[in-house]
């Protein structure tokens, strides 16, 4: 508008002005302001973490294996259930969540044994101490009696792998990744495990009637290691394949999931000049306890 009042005047000024005016510059109005920068966009969804929370769990395990020796297929099935309570405590440092599991007991599927020299009520009270970040990566660095734990060693492979792994970001629905993992395990001594997982989060579901997003994931790996079993030097190569699928809630708790892995392995003895090659079938369920 003031613009269209000056241009009017100089006009009018203009009409009016004798043929020789004199050399006087008009200054002209202020230009209008800029238009304000546009609002930003609206924030996406908050993606899923894990988060602080105290819950008791039971993982059971089944085992199906078979392996050649000696000419003659040995078939090993063995089924364990374990108890225990998951505590995260939050708010997380720069390491992650304080993490603890507490094991409350070990139980045998019908039909499985072990040595007689292992007692599973010894197992009831040991407390795994680390950290897991937001992403589901876990590290534990102390147990509360190591002679108590080593009959269970097997143990601390289950727990440093119990959560999903999440992306940096958290999960929405629809999200797919891929992604490389190097993990501890126990094929009859300890090996490195290496696997490439393809990871998708599907639609929210119930899980035991909570709310939930379920992960799924199918995996491809290799495994190798060498040590020793009864003084004698061993060596164990293989791959493997599985599928998994896990259930978070929105607030960051893990509901537990399902999976089956299916291997091929070839353990080695170099001082017998023996090769004993073995499949194993492996499924796991872990349910949420109220």
């Amino acid at each position: 508008m003031r613009r269209a009042i000056v241009t009017a005047a100089l006009v009018a000024a203009l009409a009016c002005a004798p043929k020789n005016p004199p050399s006087t510059i008009p200054v002209p109005g202020n230009p209008p302001a800029a238009p304000p920068p546009p609002a930003p966009p609206p924030a996406g969804p908050q993606g899923l973490r894990l988060g602080p929370s105290v819950l008791r769990y039971m993982a059971h395990q089944s085992l199906h294996a078979e392996q050649e020796l000696q000419g003659q297929t040995q078939v090993i099935v063995r089924g364990t259930r374990l108890f225990f309570t998951a505590t995260v405590v939050g708010p997380a440092d720069s390491l992650g969540y304080r993490l603890t599991f507490t094991i409350d007991s070990i139980a045998l599927d019908s039909g499985t044994t072990v040595p007689p020299t292992v007692n599973l009520s010894v197992a009831r009270g040991l407390v795994y101490d680390g950290r897991l970040t937001p992403s589901g990566v876990s590290r534990l660095t102390l147990v509360s009696d190591s002679t108590r734990a080593a009959p269970f060693v097997q143990l601390l492979g289950l727990l440093q792998t119990f959560y999903p792994r999440l992306p940096t970001g958290g999960l929405t629905p629809g999200i797919e990744w891929t992604d490389t993992a190097t993990t501890d395990d126990r094929v009859v001594i300890d090996v490195k495990r290496q696997s490439i997982n393809h990871s998708r989060a599907a639609i929210g579901e119930d899980r035991a009637g909570i709310r939930a997003l379920r992960l799924d994931v199918n995996s491809t790996y290799s495994v190798s290691g060498a040590g020793s079993q009864l003084n004698q030097p061993v060596e164990v190569t293989g791959s493997g394949t599985g599928t998994a699928h896990y259930f978070i809630t929105a607030d960051g708790r893990y509901l537990g999931g399902e999976g089956t892995d299916s291997s091929t392995i070839t353990v080695k003895f170099p001082y017998q000049s023996a090769i004993i090659p073995a499949t194993r079938i492996l499924r796991s369920t872990t349910i949420l306890l109220p």
